[in-house]
């Protein structure tokens, strides 16, 4: 019997993003049941996966940590109740397996006796042939035991991956993701890049309630908010006060787009200032914890300090960490909320918000090829969408090209680097707004065709706007598939 996985496990054991698995599948170099691979298809397919190497598994955990707090380490470990439950699952998994495979061994062996018996007999004309075909089943044997110990070695790894990690589907968007540790299911769905609808994090309002169609959960936190007795008896929960003990599948609801995305006025303070340039810094925001700031990667919201200075700013952070908000602000002459900030925060310092607004978002289809244009001070959003897209771990490929004024390298440029040093599929170029002759011939570089590009173009000044549209149509993108903000 075949061992299959998700796209999402065999992503993850391969080391390779679950969009370069999706292109292998289009291409039709691998093949799929009812949506699952199986382990050796999958080895034929990466014929060079280290089984003992889970580099890029943790190159993203990496960055996915950076864009929210840290964990205490005690948290990164399943509970003990959950981990008894998943070892005893895996068990059986790993049961079924050996047996099915002493099954296996012991057919060769019956072969190749009876196969001995035929060659004993004197008065056998095709001995020769039998002897030699014999010859080549244990040539067979010796290579499908070496293969089936790559195999099982690589299944060894999906069960070490399956007790410290459950795996998450949500219907109807298909979505899934891994839960990790004690996570709840809210946590987790968000730190995936999930649009899950929730609202005070803590069992009070109900927001975040779901259906489990398949799988078994723990509570892990009481809630004031009372399901009805029918909606207990058909299985729905609280994302935010349960985790998973197996993997599970969930009914919830999604925002689908921004109108999905509640108004939404929280006060919350602004823990750090963190100089960029000589006139450019960045905000460190933190609301209540009951009160997390929903919102879609690439979008503004308003900020007001005390006095009344206000001001509308793109988040240059994740949704994956929606309670730790990062917000660029350039010194302008005469704008009042730029000249206190320059002038110095009384930190901690109170700062009401509201918001989110903008449509400058992530198509729902992150399965193709994204091209992110940022002009200028356009970083701050498309930061958002690149750390969105990487926390997603969907696309294809991810090209991130910044445009400035001069040749130094601009403001955050580590970061930029630091992702194509930990993503194979994440480029990083920059260039000057007075030299683009080149960014053309780059574009058409790339792996991936031009034509089927989601491009999100920000910071870009109106004159150039014209521009910009014009080489997306030389690229043979369509205009529909082409974002451009100012």
């Amino acid at each position: 019997m075949p061992q299959l996985l998700s796209t999402s496990r065999a992503a993850r054991l391969a080391n390779v993003s679950r969009g370069d698995l999706q292109r292998r599948i289009r291409n039709g170099d691998l093949n799929t049941f009812e949506g699952k691979i199986d382990v050796n298809d999958l080895m034929k397919v990466y014929p060079d996966i280290n089984l003992a190497d889970d580099s890029m598994l943790e190159k993203v955990r990496d960055i996915k940590a950076k864009a929210r707090p840290k964990k205490r380490y005690e948290e990164a470990i399943p509970s003990a109740e959950v981990l008894v439950t998943r070892l005893k699952n895996i068990s059986q998994d790993l049961f079924h397996a050996r047996t099915d495979l002493n099954r296996l061994e012991q057919l060769i062996n019956e072969i190749k006796t009876r196969m001995g018996e035929i060659c004993a007999k004197p008065d056998c004309d095709p001995k020769q042939e039998i002897e030699q075909l014999s010859h080549w089943l244990d040539e067979a044997f010796a290579d499908f035991t070496h293969s089936a110990a790559d195999s099982a070695h690589l299944q060894m790894r999906d069960a070490f991956m399956r007790i410290m990690a459950a795996h998450i589907k949500i219907l109807p968007s298909g979505h899934d993701f891994f839960l990790e540790g004690q996570d709840s299911l809210l946590g987790a769905a968000i730190r995936a890049g999930l649009y899950v609808n929730y609202g005070c994090s803590k069992g009070n309002c109900g927001a975040c309630k779901a259906r489990l169609v398949e799988g078994e959960v723990h509570k892990i936190r009481d809630h004031d908010y009372i399901l009805s007795e029918h909606e207990s008896n058909i299985g729905y929960l609280l994302m935010c006060c349960n985790t998973a003990v197996t993997d599970v599948t969930l009914e919830a609801a999604e925002a689908e787009k921004v109108t999905d995305i509640p108004w939404q006025s929280i006060r919350a303070g602004i823990r750090k200032t963190e100089p960029l340039e000589e006139d450019l810094i960045l905000l460190h925001i933190q609301t209540p914890k009951t009160s997390t700031l929903r919102f879609m990667a690439g979008q503004h919201i308003r900020l007001m300090l005390d006095s009344g200075a206000h001001t509308m700013l793109p988040i240059a952070s994740c949704p994956c960490d929606s309670r730790n908000l990062q917000v660029p602000v350039r010194r302008k002459a005469g704008d009042a909320f730029s000249e206190e900030v320059f002038a110095g925060l009384d930190l901690p310092e109170a700062v009401n918000i509201e918001g989110p607004d903008g449509d400058f978002v992530l198509a729902s289809d992150t399965s193709r090829p994204l091209l992110f244009i940022a002009w200028d001070d356009g970083f701050a959003p498309i930061r958002s969408l690149t750390e969105h897209a990487i926390s997603i771990d969907n696309a294809e490929s991810i090209h991130l090209i910044r445009i400035t004024d001069s040749d130094k390298p601009p403001f955050m440029d580590g970061l930029c680097r630091a992702w194509t040093d930990a993503l194979d599929n994440l480029t990083y170029h920059h260039y000057r707004k007075d030299d683009l002759g080149e960014l053309e011939n780059t574009i058409r570089g790339f792996r991936s065709d031009p034509t089927r590009f989601l491009v999100y173009i920000a910071g870009v000044p109106p004159q150039r706007r014209e521009e910009m549209a014009s080489l997306a149509d030389r690229l043979g993108i369509p205009k529909e598939d082409v974002a451009i903000r100012s």
